[in-house]
């Protein structure tokens, strides 16, 4: 039987671990870890609605607490990917991937947070004193412009590999004028 464990954590919603979980068909659902090894018999499956690092706040507890599930003859599942601690070889990826995850978290915080709020401010510096979109096209395309170097004199911001990945050739021959 598979059972189902959810916890909140960065990054992943309670929704989309439940999701994953139902997926597989596990019931019950837990919300506390304890109640949900308790209730493992012989043969029972624990599946963790999202990566293995869930489990515990530190790698040496989260190790723990896969032993001692597997003590009592069952297995944990990170329900996202279907793979389990039952195999040599898959209990070791998964732990490594765990660890690995965890400690980032541990060092970093929630990655993808911190990732999405640096792509931003890259995005906001390097788009400061850009002509807008719209305004730039029509200078582009504007063929009574002689060449593709004047058109990019009158558009602020804009560079001649940026111009033509937004907008494509801008219609003029190519050559001296």
């Amino acid at each position: 039987m598979e059972r189902g464990y959810i916890k909140q954590v960065n990054g992943l919603s309670e929704a989309d671990q439940r999701a994953a979980l139902s997926a597989i068909g596990a019931e019950p659902i837990y919300n506390d870890l304890r109640t949900a090894i308790e209730s493992l018999r012989k043969g029972d499956v624990l599946a963790i609605g999202g990566p293995l690092h869930i489990l515990a706040g530190s790698p040496i507890g989260m190790i723990e607490l896969v032993e001692e599930i597997r003590s009592r003859g069952c297995e944990v599942m990170d329900a996202t990917s279907g793979r389990t601690t039952e195999t040599g070889a898959g209990r070791y990826d998964l732990l490594a991937e765990a660890l690995d995850r965890a400690r980032r978290e541990k060092r970093f915080g929630d990655v993808s947070k911190a990732a999405r709020k640096g792509a931003e401010a890259r995005w906001k510096e390097h788009t400061r004193g850009q002509m807008p979109r719209a305004e730039a096209r029509k200078i582009w395309k504007d063929l009574e412009i002689n060449s593709n170097k004047r058109a990019l004199e009158l558009m602020p911001g804009w560079t001649d590999r940026m111009a033509r990945f937004r907008f494509g050739k801008s219609g003029r021959t190519p050559g001296p004028k």
